[in-house]
């Protein structure tokens, strides 16, 4: 059984930041295989899956197909409108665009309220979502990068009922307010893989413009930004 609930590490890492002891909500959940993972492991009591397509929840039902005794309810419905205020400690909103993540919270603000945890995994856009965090003076409790294959993943971990007033700079919301001060392994594997990438875009950049277009020197003031951070 353990084996077939098994997660990826991008998933173990949002696993972790689930408050224990609390029902909590996944959004967007798809194979529904957190909120089964959690549930069997008793490091919650119940959970509600939640996803807006029919094709997600039917995979969602062939996953708890196999395990009907866990405590796992599916609601079909857009982001966090299908959870009441007060109903779960956690919401998790894992695999989707910031964007998309920013948006399906916001469009509810009192169930957003009432929570205790945010746990975010956005694919895209890092530092606007940072920024979000920062605008709706959030406390990030924790941020850590994760490598799941050859990727790496950003997981916030978010508690919207406690005031906060961070003053993040650009390298904050580029780098991560946590993350540069902390410096760990994983964020270092990241800061490299992100200059590996800049470095490519700024040669194809240049074997088609002059060097002083502004969109080279612009690509060329970021890698420089980067490269500096790596000591």
């Amino acid at each position: 059984m353990e084996a077939r609930l098994s997660l990826p590490p991008r998933l173990r890492a949002v696993a972790r930041a689930v408050l224990p002891n609390r029902p909590m909500a996944d959004i967007g959940t798809d194979h529904a295989r957190l909120p089964a993972w959690l549930v069997h492991s008793a490091t919650v009591p119940r959970a509600i899956a939640c996803d807006v397509a029919e094709g997600p929840l039917a995979h969602a039902r062939r996953t708890l197909l196999a395990f009907p005794e866990l405590a796992i309810e599916l609601r079909a419905g857009s982001g966090l409108s299908p959870i009441s205020p007060g109903e779960v400690g956690t919401c998790v909103l894992a695999g989707m665009g910031g964007a998309l993540m920013r948006e399906l919270v916001d469009a509810s603000p009192t169930v957003t309220a009432s929570l205790d945890r945010l746990v975010l995994q956005p694919n895209t856009d890092w530092p606007s979502t940072r920024a979000w965090i920062a605008a709706h003076a959030w406390t990030l409790v924790d941020e850590q990068i994760v490598q799941d294959r050859r990727h790496h993943y950003l997981v916030l971990v978010v508690d919207p009922r406690t005031p906060a007033s961070p003053n993040w700079s650009t390298d904050d919301l580029e780098l991560g307010p946590l993350l540069r001060h902390r410096r760990d392994e994983s964020w270092h594997a990241w800061l490299h893989a992100r200059i590996r990438h800049e470095e490519r875009a700024l040669a194809r950049a240049r074997a088609a413009l002059p060097d002083c277009d502004p969109r080279v020197r612009a690509l060329a003031s970021a890698l420089d930004r980067l490269r500096a951070r790596v000591s």
